[in-house]
């Protein structure tokens, strides 16, 4: 007996739900993960994680400006060596760029402008990608990208999603730094007395 449009509407909207519910108990753990770490390398971890986990990437990595400018590596899945090492340093926006947009690539070999990586992207078996800026105090700090294997259109939802957890990783450093900040500035003001 065939289906009933109800039903089917009924399917429909229950596999949105449990798809919303996944992406939501994901978040909360990152969530957590924040709350419960210092350590920036296991908040990474997670949250590329989650990143893969929920938007069915390949591979995925954070990059950060070290203190001399320089774009390196600091988390990843599924990216060799070869491929870190060639594309350090490489970034879609300049340092001083402001109104940052994610960078999408729905199919690498229709990007003109990939010319120079097309090799690079060709032996790391990717397809397409997309850069997010990570963004604190108003400049660029770094990026996440995410990378498939196959052609890929990014939906809305998908970029969405992507921004989100690209403020969760934010949100991480610059409480990591604050709390720098504020340990360096507690160091300055102590001074050693004798008992006179």
């Amino acid at each position: 007996m065939p289906q009933s449009a109800k039903s089917i509407r009924d399917s429909q909207r229950n596999k949105v739900l449990a798809q919303s519910i996944k992406q939501l108990s994901e978040l909360y753990k990152l969530s957590e993960t924040i709350v419960r770490n210092t350590d920036l390398n296991k908040v990474y971890k997670v949250a590329l994680s989650t990143i893969k986990k929920l938007l069915k990437v390949d591979k995925v990595s954070i990059l950060l400006f070290d203190k001399d400018g320089v774009l390196k590596f600091k988390a990843w899945i599924g990216l060799s060596k070869n491929y870190r090492l060639a594309m350090k340093d490489h970034s879609h926006w300049g340092k001083d760029d402001k109104d940052l947009q994610p960078f999408l690539v729905p199919d690498v070999t229709q990007n003109s402008s990939l010319s120079y990586s097309k090799k690079i992207l060709e032996d790391e078996n990717i397809k397409s990608f997309a850069f997010f800026p990570l963004i604190l105090k108003n400049s660029l700090i770094g990026k996440f990208v995410i990378y498939y294997k196959s052609p890929h259109i990014f939906s809305k939802a998908e970029v969405e999603f992507a921004q989100l957890v690209g403020r969760y990783i934010n949100f991480v450093i610059n409480r990591r730094k604050v709390s720098e900040d504020f340990l360096n500035g507690i160091a300055d003001g102590v001074t050693m007395q004798d008992a006179s």
